[in-house]
């Protein structure tokens, strides 16, 4: 897989076994990637970001997921949740589970019309309950306990990688929330669990790290 921009002196190889770690020293071409990587994300506008993989681009909208800040990262955001639910009709549908379901939807549709019909006021509901809709009632959603950054980030990546499967994931900003040991185990993890990672970085930073693959663009706009 290759990443492609103009600022770049040749396109970028990422590699399964490391992180790839972008850091643009000058503010102003640091501020204007990420804004392009966002509004391409969103699909706002176009830009000059190409991600490749033998010769196909991926849609940054659809294939790629773009982290812009980890604090609020949300394991139950509403395109994982639909994954879900879709996963979990599919299993209710499935040989084993198929006549219970149907019988518990029936039972559902005859208690609502059975309720409704002792109203004098006239009133109207869905021709159909669907699962979707029973999970929706009864708040189906992916547990999430931890309240410590690091743990929260790990888990949601999983989950990330679980529902949504993209071809990479690309995080702006990671390096200012988390030491060098913490950026070593979240290297370890997604190298585990066969996540590809982009980190954009403004920060400075001459540690060396495992797991981690830099290309440093500098002030004057010199690749490193």
């Amino acid at each position: 897989m290759k990443i492609i921009h103009p600022i770049f002196q040749e396109p970028i190889v990422l590699e399964d076994d490391k992180v790839c770690v972008i850091q643009i020293e000058n503010k102003k071409c640091y501020r204007e990637l990420l804004c392009e990587i966002l509004y391409q994300s969103k699909r706002l506008r176009e830009g000059n970001l190409l991600i490749t993989e033998e010769g196909k681009e991926f849609d940054l909208g659809k294939d790629i997921h773009v982290i812009t800040d980890v604090l609020p990262v949300d394991s139950n955001q509403r395109k994982i949740l639909g994954k879900l639910y879709q996963r979990m009709e599919s299993t209710a549908l499935e040989s084993d589970f198929y006549l219970e379901t149907q019988q518990i939807l029936s039972q559902l549709q005859r208690f609502m019309t059975i309720l409704t019909d002792d109203e004098m006021i006239a009133l109207d509901f869905k021709d159909e309950i669907s699962l979707q809709d029973l999970f929706k009632i009864a708040d189906l959603k992916i547990e999430c306990e931890n309240i410590k950054l690091l743990e929260k980030l790990l888990d949601y990546l999983e989950v990330v990688q679980e529902f949504l499967k993209p071809k990479c994931i690309i995080i702006m900003g990671l390096k200012q929330f988390f030491e060098k040991d913490e950026l070593e185990e979240i290297y370890k993890f997604v190298i585990y669990q066969g996540i590809r990672l982009v980190l954009i970085e403004n920060a400075i930073d001459k540690e060396s790290y495992d797991f981690e693959k830099k290309l440093i663009v500098d002030m004057d706009l010199c690749e490193i």
